[in-house]
C-alpha cells in the first residue's frame, strides 16, 4: 500500500547552522534515510505485506536485523 506518513522524530536529524532557503533546501540531510525523506520530514513509503509477498517480507527482516534500519529503497527495471 502506498501512502504518505510522517518520519519518526527518533530518525530525524536536526538541521545544523542557518536554514536553507529554495532549492538548496532539498540538499538537507533531514534523517537517517535522507533517500526518503521530504522538506516537511514526511515520506511515501510502501508496506510489504508477509502473506502477499513472503521473500521480500523476509529479506526486509533480515535487513533490519542486520542494519537497525527496515527501510529498503528498490529499483525494479
Amino acid at each position: 500500500m502506498l501512502m504518505v506518513a510522517p518520519v519518526r522524530e527518533d530518525r530525524r536529524v536536526t538541521a545544523s547552522g542557518a536554514s536553507r532557503q529554495g532549492l538548496a533546501q532539498v540538499h538537507e540531510t533531514r534523517s537517517v534515510i535522507p533517500a526518503v525523506t521530504h522538506v516537511d520530514y514526511s515520506a511515501r513509503i510502501q508496506t510489504v505485506d508477509e502473506e502477499r509477498n513472503p521473500r521480500l517480507h523476509g529479506l526486509l527482516t533480515a535487513f533490519d536485523q542486520l542494519t537497525g534500519c527496515p527501510v529498503m529503497i528498490t529499483h525494479q527495471l
